[in-house]
This record gives C-alpha cells, sequence and structure tokens, in this order.
C-alpha cells in the first residue's frame, strides 16, 4: 500500500469555510475534556464528523483520525493503518508496534491485542484516537480490541467514536465514573439560530418566514437544511418547493437530491452519480476510472467545490477529496440501478491494482463481483503473504471468492488449503489440499482446462502440498505420519527454493525428533537454517534457533543450549528485531541452567522472561513458562503451588511440533505421586524412574533447600492457605506502588478480577488495606 493512498485514509476531514461555528459543540467538548471516551452517536448527516473536526481543529492536541470502510474489517489491514497513524504521534512506538505486526500471526489475535494495548502505555504525551464511521466495523475481533482498550485505557490517550448506531461495547463503568461523554442527534441537531445562519451562508435569498419553515420541516437536521439551501438557489416558488417536502430525513434528501441534479449540467450530474463509487479520489483518478478525457474531471471538482455540494477535502493532502457519507450513499443506490456502476467499480479496482495496491484492488473486484480477476490478485499474493506470515489475513478475505474460482486453479487451492491451515481449520484445509492435488493432476492432462497465474508455485505445487500435509500431522500430533512427508518434500523442492527448501527441512528434522533420532534431528534442522539463511525473513530465522537451542536441551547439552540462547537474545536486543521472541530466549535460558541444577538463576531468569512476555510473546510461551515454574516448585517440594502452575500452564496450552521433554500430564503425575508416595497410575507407558529422569535431568532435590527461608516460596508455604502464583503477582505489583487499575494494565486482567485476587490475599494475610498486607508480606519474607 502506497503512503499517499494511507494517508488519504488518515487525514481528518477539513472543515468548510461555509460552515458555522458551533460553539455550543465546541463547550461540550471542553466541559468533557477529561473524559477517557468520547461517543458522536446519531444518524447520518447530522454534523458528526464536523462537530469533532471543528474541536478539534480548536483544540490543538496531536490526534490520530481513522476514516473506516467496510474493507478495514480485515483485522490486519486495520492495525496497518492505526500503527501508521502513530508514526507522528511517537516513532519509537510506531516503529515498535511494526515489529509487533509482523509477528501478529505468530502471536495470535488475543496476545497481539494485548500486546498492541500495552505497547500504547509507552505513549507519554496525550493523543486522541478518532474512529469516524465506526458502525462499518463487524469484526468481532476489532471490536473485543476496541473494548479491551477502553477497559485498560493508556492515560495519555482518550477515544472518539464517531458513528451511525451505538456500537456494540460495555460502556457503563465508563457512564457512572463520569468517563464517557455522549453526543447523540438532540445534541447535534441545528438550533433555530444556528440553521438560520447556515441558511444564509448558503442562500442569502432565504426569507424568515421560509427559514422558520424549513426548521420545522427539517427538525434541525444539518444535512438537510444544507442541501434544502442550494437546491433552492434558482427556484422561483422556493415557498412552493418547502411545502411540498415532508416525511423521514431519507425521504428528504432523496427528494432534494432530485432537485439538485436536475439544476446541475448532465455531465456533471452524471459525474457526480458515477464518482459516489469512490471512497476517496482526486481528479486523474477519476479521469482514469471514470473513463474521462485528461484534466476534466479536474474542472468537475471545481464546479462541484463552488455548488458547495457535500465535497470534503482531506487535511494535508492537498487535492484529494471524499463525499460526504449520506450524500455519498444516496448517489450511490441511484447508480447502482446503471449499468456503469460495476464497470466503474471494475475500473477502480484496476486503478489500484495498478499501483500495487492489491488488497484495494481486492475490495472493489469484489464489490462488483469480478470474481475471476479478485481470484487472480488472490493467486499472485500467497506465496508473498505467506512468507511474511499473513496467510490467515490472505485466507478470510479469499473466503469471499466464490468455491467454483478456485475449482479451476489448482494454485489458488493449493494456497487456500495452506492459509486454512495456519488458521487450523484442519478438516477443511484437508479437504482442499485433497482437491488441490486432484486439480493439479488434471491440469497435467488438460492445461488448457485450468488457470495458472503464478508459474513458480505451481512448479512446486506437489512438494507445497507434501508439506502441508506433514505440517498439519505435526499439528494434530500424528508424528509418525510427519516423516514420510517430510522426507517427499524435500525430494521435490529445488534447492535455491531456500525458504521451502528450508522450512521443509526443518519439518524433517521434527519427524526425526519425535522419533527419537536426536542426532538425525540436530543434522537437519542445521541444514535447515542453512537455507534460511539465504533468503531472511527474521521471525523464521530465530525461530529456528530457538528450535536448535531447544533441541540441545533435549541432547543434555545445557552449556550448548544457553549460549545459543543468549547469542540469539543479545542479537535481538541490540537490533531491535523480532521483539516477540526475547522472552522465549529468556525462557530458554532458565530452562538450560534449571537442567544443570542452578534453581536460584533459572527463577531470576524465569522473571525476566515474564517481564517481557507479558509484554509479548508468541503463542506457545505462556503454557512453556508455566510449565517450567511448576517444574522447578515440583522439585524443590512446594506441590501446591507447582500444581498451581500446572493448572495455569493447561489453560495456556498451546499445540505446536516441538515435542516436550516433559508433559503437562506426566509433570501432575509425578507431583501427585511425590505427594502420595505411590506408583504412576496405571496405562503410562513410561515409568516413574523415567518420568523423574526427565524432570529434573539429574538436578538434586535438595539444591533448592540451600536457598532457605528468605525465598518468597517457603514463606507462603507456611500460610495456612497459600497464595496462588498468580496471586502472589499482584501481590508484587501491590508491593511496587501500583494502583489496582495500573495492576489490571500489567496483567491485562479485569478490574473486578484485579479486586477479587486483593480481597483474596487481604483474607490469606489476615490484613485489611494495602498497607498493612505489604507490612506483613515483608515480615513474612513474600517480598523483600
Amino acid at each position: 500500500m502506497s503512503d499517499k493512498l494511507l494517508l488519504t485514509k488518515l487525514s481528518k476531514p477539513d472543515v468548510l469555510k461555509e460552515h458555522i461555528n458551533r460553539k455550543r459543540l465546541t463547550s461540550a467538548f471542553k466541559e468533557a475534556g477529561d473524559s477517557d471516551l468520547f461517543l458522536v452517536s446519531a444518524p447520518a448527516g447530522t454534523g458528526k464528523t464536523t462537530a469533532v473536526s471543528q474541536w478539534l481543529q480548536d483544540l490543538g492536541k496531536p490526534f490520530m483520525w481513522y476514516s473506516l470502510d467496510d474493507w478495514d474489517n480485515e483485522i490486519h489491514l486495520f492495525f496497518s493503518y492505526i500503527i501508521e497513524g502513530l508514526k507522528p504521534i511517537d516513532d519509537r512506538v510506531y516503529q515498535e508496534l511494526g515489529g509487533l505486526l509482523d509477528g501478529m500471526e505468530a502471536l495470535g489475535i488475543p496476545t497481539f491485542i494485548r500486546s498492541f494495548i500495552m505497547t500504547l502505555h509507552q505513549i507519554r504525551s496525550p493523543w486522541i484516537l478518532v474512529l469516524d464511521d465506526y458502525h462499518l466495523v463487524d469484526n468481532k475481533e476489532i471490536n473485543q480490541c476496541i473494548q479491551k482498550l477502553v477497559e485498560h485505557l493508556p492515560k495519555t490517550l482518550q477515544i472518539v467514536l464517531i458513528t451511525r448506531e451505538d456500537p456494540d461495547l460495555k460502556l457503563g463503568k465508563l457512564r457512572v465514573s463520569g468517563k464517557l461523554m455522549e453526543l447523540r442527534l438532540g445534541d447535534l441537531n441545528l438550533s433555530e439560530e444556528e440553521a438560520s445562519e447556515m441558511l444564509k451562508r448558503y442562500n442569502s435569498q432565504i426569507s424568515t418566514d421560509q427559514e422558520r419553515l424549513l426548521y420545522e420541516r427539517t427538525e434541525g437536521w444539518a444535512a438537510g437544511l444544507q442541501l434544502a439551501a442550494v437546491s433552492m438557489k434558482n427556484m422561483s416558488d422556493p415557498g412552493a418547493f418547502i411545502a411540498d417536502f415532508s416525511g423521514n430525513h431519507l425521504y428528504i434528501m432523496d427528494y432534494l437530491m432530485e432537485e439538485v441534479l436536475a439544476d446541475l449540467d448532465q455531465d456533471l450530474s452524471q459525474f457526480l452519480l458515477e464518482s459516489s463509487c469512490l471512497e476517496y479520489f482526486n481528479s486523474d483518478m477519476c479521469d482514469a476510472v471514470l473513463e474521462l478525457s485528461p484534466g476534466k474531471a479536474e474542472d468537475y471538482l471545481s464546479q462541484l467545490e463552488d455548488a458547495n455540494l457535500f465535497l470534503i477535502g482531506l487535511e494535508g493532502q492537498k487535492g484529494w477529496y471524499r463525499y460526504h457519507h449520506l450524500f455519498r450513499d444516496i448517489l450511490r443506490e441511484r447508480l447502482k440501478k446503471d449499468q456503469r456502476y460495476k464497470k466503474i467499480q471494475e475500473n477502480t479496482g484496476d486503478w489500484y491494482r495498478n499501483r500495487g495496491n492489491d488488497w484495494e484492488s481486492m475490495h472493489y473486484y469484489l464489490r462488483c463481483q469480478a470474481y475471476d480477476k479478485a481470484a487472480i490478485v488472490a493467486e499472485l499474493t500467497w506465496a508473498e503473504m505467506d512468507l511474511e506470515l499473513k496467510s490467515i489475513t490472505w485466507v478470510r478475505t479469499v473466503k469471499k471468492i466464490p468455491e467454483d474460482q478456485l475449482m479451476k486453479r489448482p494454485v489458488l487451492a493449493m494456497a487456500y488449503g495452506w492459509g486454512l491451515l495456519d488458521d487450523t481449520d484442519y478438516k477443511e484445509a484437508g479437504r482442499w489440499l485433497d482437491i488441490a492435488g486432484k486439480l493439479y493432476k488434471e491440469s497435467q492432462m488438460f492445461p488448457d482446462r485450468y488457470e495458472i497465474h503464478d508459474q513458480r508455485q505451481y512448479r512446486m505445487l506437489e512438494a507445497s502440498l507434501e508439506s502441508a500435509y506433514g505440517f498439519m500431522a505435526a499439528g494434530q500430533e500424528r508424528y509418525e505420519e510427519v516423516f514420510p512427508h517430510a522426507v517427499r518434500t524435500l525430494e521435490l523442492v529445488p534447492e535455491d527454493e531456500y525458504h521451502k527448501y528450508g522450512v521443509a527441512s526443518m519439518l524433517l528434522g521434527f519427524a526425526y525428533w519425535s522419533g527419537g533420532d536426536l542426532a538425525m534431528a540436530e543434522e537437519t534442522i542445521g541444514l535447515a537454517l542453512g537455507h534460511i539463511k539465504k533468503e531472511v525473513n527474521l521471525l523464521t530465522l530465530n525461530s529456528f534457533y530457538m528450535i536448535l537451542a531447544e533441541l540441545k536441551l533435549h541432547q543434555h547439552k545445557p552449556d550448548q543450549a544457553y549460549s545459543l540462547f543468549e547469542d540469539r537474545k543479545d542479537w535481538l536486543l541490540k537490533s531491535g528485531q523480532v521483539p516477540i521472541l526475547i522472552a522465549s530466549f529468556y525462557l530458554g535460558m532458565a530452562k538450560a541452567v534449571f537442567f544443570k541444577g542452578d534453581l536460584d538463576k533459572s527463577l531470576e531468569l524465569l522473571e525476566t522472561s515474564k517481564s517481557y512476555g507479558q509484554k509479548f510473546a508468541i503463542m506457545d510461551w505462556e503454557y512453556k513458562y508455566y510449565l517450567l515454574l511448576a517444574r522447578i516448585y515440583a522439585l524443590s517440594g512446594f506441590y501446591d503451588m507447582a500444581k498451581d502452575a500446572l493448572l495455569e500452564s493447561r489453560h495456556t496450552y498451546y499445540i505446536n511440533p516441538i515435542p516436550d521433554d516433559v508433559t503437562i500430564d506426566e509433570l501432575d503425575d509425578y507431583i501427585r505421586w511425590k505427594e502420595k508416595a505411590t506408583v504412576l497410575m496405571p496405562g503410562k507407558d513410561r515409568d516413574m524412574d523415567e518420568v523423574m529422569t526427565a524432570l529434573i535431568d539429574k538436578v538434586e532435590p535438595q539444591h533448592f533447600s540451600e536457598i532457605g527461608n528468605k525465598k518468597k516460596e517457603v514463606a507462603n508455604e507456611s500460610l495456612a492457605e497459600p497464595l496462588t502464583v498468580r496471586e502472589l503477582e499482584v501481590l508484587d505489583l501491590i508491593a511496587e506502588g501500583l494502583s489496582n487499575k495500573e495492576i489490571c494494565d500489567s496483567l491485562f486482567l479485569a478490574l473486578s478480577t484485579v479486586k477479587g485476587y486483593i480481597q483474596n490475599i487481604y483474607g490469606k494475610l489476615g490484613v485489611r488495606r494495602r498497607t498493612e498486607a505489604i507490612k506483613y508480606a515483608q515480615s513474612m519474607g513474600l517480598i523483600e
């Protein structure tokens, strides 16, 4: 996406020179200046956008204005715009969030949202986020993000939602606390004095009686008054005109539109109708899309500006415009009856595609049902988006293309199956991978029957299918099926296809690993690294290093593992690249020193890992963090805390192809066995001695006792009812002086949940307030 086109959606609409200064609304905004959320909710044409735009213009505070369209419901695109808009507000946060966005699929949406919000807390200067036309958002994940953002709002941020209908957000607490400012239809409708001033600015010939009658008929509706004033300029009998219209707002607007279009030159009227297809436009774009002679659109736009026909310039984007949304919507509904509608939409898609804006072109192709062109774009963009770890974004858009388009395109069918696999829809992924294989065989025999646009991917289609089947088997823990698919993939992939060959080698490494041949696993993973280095994707490359270091632990080589984890961690911190992996590298270091018997150092590194992981980390980090914490507690004899940590690990479990050296169930068995001094439950394949060896890896159990009573875990066990792992985390934050709200933001918990933890802590410590809890906890050694 080019910066120029991106900025059109991130530009505040200009306040028209004819617009009246609505001091009443400006004062309302000013009085509610410390609100967290400003909800401007009213029907179309009531002046919502103009009111907010004028307030921001007078306020002088940094803001980001994001004008939403229906295509913004794609979550990756939504956050791309948000992050781009942060660049002038805080460049450091903008850079950090850019790296976070690159890893969205590796993080998972819930973790990404948490990390996104926590990163916004780093912005120190006050700023405002404006989401215009929020009613167009129907993506639940985006709505959940805004809900979470409202719940964990940074102190420096205020949010403005401009919408035609109330959003699906829980706003009750904000209303009760006085942190919600609302402007609705009754607030936005013009007073009689404001209406009079507006009418005179657009048509000085309107009499006082006509003003009063117009006001009564429109009830102060700004758009209706404005268009009525423009319509009446050349009328011989404006009184009869006013008397003729009545009814609801849309009826009045449609009636007035008839009058406006009838009064315009036919060519200008047609231009107005046809350009309503476009969300944002300039004269060059209109010339191309509407098939006009060069320079003609510039003349039409100048005439529309002179006629005050709802043409709105974009602040800081000279020559770029949009129409008032209600005006545009009514024009567009009229144009849909014209056979030119679909042609203009398709032309617009072509215009964007010719400039490299594939996803904008996809939007217009889908809107006009030009599915053939949409399918071509989808096929040609898959490989790059897959390499950039955006295949889930890709597949959720491609789902809008009818299946019959995929059924004649073997490459697109294969890519669709891969995208579904990345989205963990294994059943549908398997179906489409099978279809792709069938289409490929048929296309070899009857090439004229099938469409192939990405020849490179077609040549590797068999390899891509084998690789997909292998990863699907690994993802479903059917490890015995991984090996044949991995071997076949490597037979089919050319060695100069570095990324695909590297990924296939890694898959084979997993197969050897799961089969117990760790030496071959190491050799194969080393081969994978060699290929990935030649076609660098930093997230993939560093993930491969992390996997190799994890393998070293399985080979009982903790020193080598530690060095690998530490080297890559240092590189990431120095370069500022791929920050989502830092927590996992610290976790790996903690695990390596745990295997060496240094539990004290392991806990210290685990705490550092948590400080990064609470901000952002890949999807498997949290369950692995709590699993290692449970192992340390179990080895030390703190079985209640071990079970508590293990429960957190189970709740956050995430399947990945890397085999665990100890599973959650095995550790649970060990803890129960140690508690009850009984044998392993029947039905397990490994006896308890093997489990214990895997669990502690020759770590001496008495080591932890050397730490003595200074450790909070020892103190915690002495309580009549020990604190849980989460309660200990909350207690630490209380001791740091964080408020309840700040604890919510740090742990990303709801306020009610945090309050519940605090009440539990008070009850277990036998205290009533924070100061007493801190004093008692310090005396017990629970906190330093």
